[in-house]
């Protein structure tokens, strides 16, 4: 009986051993998915770092992009300014001439009136 007893007690204390072994392997097998689930979340996160620094590389490039587009628009804008001077002072010089040609026009008419006076008066 005391045999029976031992033996029963031997088979518990191995069913406990193989029990807690059983605990342990389960728990080492969590631990390997929960490590595989951070490399993989890991792995993740670098990916949409690298995509990240991607955008901000081509948005750092069209920002360039448009710095260079304002600064023509504003070399643009410089000549289209100087043109409209050049403009407005071709239109005062056309102006100036115009206002000379009526001039000599009045002063020949008067002339020409004077003249016709002066022949008028001789005959």
């Amino acid at each position: 009986r005391e045999e029976n007893e031992r033996e029963a007690a031997a088979r518990e204390e191995a069913a406990a051993v193989k029990a807690r072994e059983v605990a342990t392997l389960r728990k080492e097998r969590s631990v390997r998915r929960q490590e595989e689930n951070v490399e993989a979340a890991a792995a993740a996160l670098e990916e949409k770092e690298a995509a990240l620094r991607q955008q901000e590389e081509a948005i750092s490039a069209e920002a360039k992009l448009v710095q260079s587009v304002k600064e023509v628009m504003r070399e643009e804008a410089s000549i289209i300014e100087a043109q409209a001077d050049m403009i407005e002072a071709a239109l005062s010089e056309a102006e100036a001439l115009e206002k000379l040609t009526l001039d000599a026009a009045e002063d020949a008419a008067t002339a020409a009136a004077a003249a016709a006076t002066t022949s008028a008066a001789a005959a």
